[in-house]
């Protein structure tokens, strides 16, 4: 299972995971997003509950990363992930009603 979480809507994005969730059913990709939650100005990959990938920008504007394999690191960016990923799901549900 794949969860991506933008904080603006992506048309393209969109298309493409649709795309990919056709060719590829044994792992779905969700996909959801909110202009509610803030810029989240980052992003973050974690792999396998071993390895977390950071990209941001710095003060000048330029791309930095760092990767780490420290289990409170991934630990807290999954935490992190999931809050996010809740509480964009329930604003759908309170959207919806």
């Amino acid at each position: 299972m794949i969860k991506i979480l933008t904080d603006g809507i992506d048309e393209r994005l969109i298309q493409q995971f649709e795309i990919i969730s056709i060719v590829n059913q044994e792992k779905p990709i969700q996909y959801g997003y909110s202009n509610k939650l803030g810029d989240f100005n980052e992003m973050v990959i974690v792999s396998d509950n071993k390895y977390v990938l950071q990209i941001n920008h710095d003060q000048h504007n330029d791309l930095v990363a760092s990767l780490s394999n420290e289990g409170h690191s991934v630990l807290v960016q999954e935490i992190l992930f999931e809050k996010h990923w809740n509480e964009v799901k329930s604003l759908e549900v309170g959207n919806s009603n």
